[in-house]
């Protein structure tokens, strides 16, 4: 049987607060399993209904799930949190979903795995700051006016 292998992350888990959720539903599951097998409740097959799983889940599996992948998805989870770069974007409005997919979508197209936290903060008027692990680039307009010489531009030569 093949292992299952995780290589590009579902469009719906777009942070690592998602991914550790989903991380902890997993354990929930195989706790569940056990305390199952304990009390012979339920048929303890390989296989689990894909449908009577969490949304969250069910995105990572396009054919059937069984205990050994989900085990597999658990264990490449684990190295992804582990060793996951994020990537935060501050906005100064709550983005629409549309708008978080397209920018996940363009990070992924450079890393599959790629993790995107979305942050709000209105004091940056517009625009955007993203920061990654070494880097942060303020593109925001408070930015962009705390460098503007009102001076050279006249708004203030009327102001007394």
């Amino acid at each position: 049987m093949s292992k299952y292998s995780l290589k590009q992350m579902p469009s719906e888990i777009t942070s690592l607060s998602q991914l550790q959720q989903v991380r902890v539903w997993i354990d929930e599951l195989f706790s569940k399993q056990r305390s199952d097998i304990a009390s012979k409740k339920n048929d303890t097959t390989n296989k689990l209904d894909k449908n009577n799983l969490p949304e969250c889940i069910q995105c990572f599996f396009s054919s059937e799930v069984t205990w050994e992948n989900l085990s597999e998805l658990k264990i490449q989870l684990d190295k992804i949190i582990e060793t996951s770069t994020v990537t935060t974007i501050t906005l100064s409005d709550i983005p629409s979903t549309e708008m978080k997919m397209k920018i996940v979508s363009w990070f992924r197209s450079i890393n599959s795995l790629a993790m995107v936290e979305f942050l709000t903060d209105a004091s940056i008027v517009g625009g955007l700051i993203v920061r990654t692990e070494k880097r942060r680039y303020d593109l925001s307009l408070r930015k962009i006016l705390e460098n503007v010489d009102v001076n050279k531009i006249g708004i203030l030569n009327d102001v007394q």
